[in-house]
């Protein structure tokens, strides 16, 4: 594949809504470990692009987006927030390893039932 039909792909992947899509519509972000290092940097450069409805899941409350604080481990407590986001960016971490394991399960069992 050439240089021309590499930037081709890029462009077509952009217009049909990875980025922006042709209503113009923001992208609805739901951000998990949004307290850590690079969670707070990450919805700190997303805002400044002000493409997308960012809403955070988190232990405590911090900054102004819409956030929530939840038990990443509890599954019922969770799972309507996924409805309706478009990207899942899950960067929470627990100390006790098979935490994480669960809660990694319950992000994937809500993102694929929206």
């Amino acid at each position: 594949m050439d240089l021309r039909n590499k930037i081709g792909i890029k462009l077509k992947i952009q217009e049909n809504g990875y980025r922006k899509n042709k209503t113009m519509k923001k992208t609805n972000l739901l951000i998990t470990g949004a307290n850590g290092f690079v969670g707070k940097n990450l919805v700190e450069y997303l805002k400044e692009k002000k493409e997308y409805n960012i809403s955070l899941l988190l232990r405590k409350l911090t900054g102004d987006n819409e956030k929530a604080v939840v038990d990443l481990l509890n599954y019922n407590s969770i799972e309507h927030y996924f409805k309706e986001k478009d990207v899942v960016i899950h960067l929470a971490l627990s100390k006790i390893y098979p935490e994480n394991i669960q809660i990694i399960n319950n992000i994937i069992k809500a993102s694929k039932k929206f």
